[in-house]
């Protein structure tokens, strides 16, 4: 997590998924998406923190619709989320794969990989640091973040079922986490649609598959932790002032209430 928020352009469509897990160069694929469909695409996980309520409430129902069983639901709700947009990186969004591509039957997913072991040292510490104890009494105040830990609930629940089906202890994550995922990608995406690649290819494969030219410029590197940390830090900030505000407010309240009855 931890990019810009893109703004919608409801004139577009969807046209390509990054379907690579977090911590897989999302930042950067988002990035480079951008450039090449000249549109706006997604970054899920930064969508959560920036976007409007709506965002993350439908996502929450998304994914509980998902293990619920309810496609019609999910779809819809997906749709909604995914207008305006050219593409799409990172959770949630690359977690409801096989109805993206139900949804999109033109669209194109690049599936970016990364070493399991090492990608988990990076996933499973911001896994953590999400859902820290603080994190739903911080979150409470806020209109949008209340939804975090609905959502990390039913996130969690999705990932259960992806281990499960794959042979593993369901709610027991790790290094197998990212292999389930990457092999649920290659069963679901149709081989003409799906480009397998890592960040360190360069543009060249991703351009060929996207049939567009090789900018003129390096590939992007975005340091996902340093910009996870960042956004982090700002949403905590941001909330931390919310409580100030509240605290503020009530203790204006007090006084003045208690300044009557002298």
């Amino acid at each position: 997590m931890g990019g810009t928020a893109s703004k919608p352009d409801y004139t577009r469509n969807f046209e390509v998924l990054g379907a690579g897990f977090s911590r897989t160069g999302t930042l950067s694929l988002q990035i480079a998406l951008e450039k090449l469909l000249q549109g706006p695409v997604v970054h899920g996980a930064t969508g959560l923190l920036t976007r409007p309520e709506s965002f993350i409430k439908n996502w929450v129902l998304i994914t509980r619709a998902k293990a619920d069983g309810d496609r019609e639901l999910s779809l819809k709700l997906l749709r909604e989320n995914m207008a305006g947009f050219v593409g799409g990186t990172d959770v949630p969004i690359v977690c409801v794969v096989p109805e993206l591509v139900d949804l999109y039957p033109d669209m194109k997913v690049v599936l970016v990989t990364r070493d399991p072991d090492t990608w988990w040292r990076s996933f499973g510490n911001i896994l953590d640091m999400s859902t820290a104890w603080y994190i739903p009494v911080l979150a409470s105040i806020s209109p949008t973040l209340r939804w975090w830990i609905p959502f990390y609930v039913e996130w969690k629940r999705n990932a259960s079922d992806l281990i499960r089906e794959a042979g593993g202890q369901p709610g027991v994550f790790g290094p197998q986490l990212l292999v389930a995922h990457e092999e649920m990608v290659k069963r679901t995406v149709p081989p003409e649609r799906l480009l397998i690649m890592k960040l360190s290819d360069g543009w060249e494969p991703l351009c060929k598959f996207l049939g567009k030219p090789i900018p003129d410029e390096p590939f992007p590197r975005v340091n996902d932790i340093s910009a996870a940390e960042k956004v982090a830090s700002g949403v905590v900030v941001r909330l931390l002032g919310m409580w100030l505000a509240a605290f503020s407010v009530a203790g204006g309240v007090i006084y003045l209430t208690l300044k009557a009855y002298r």
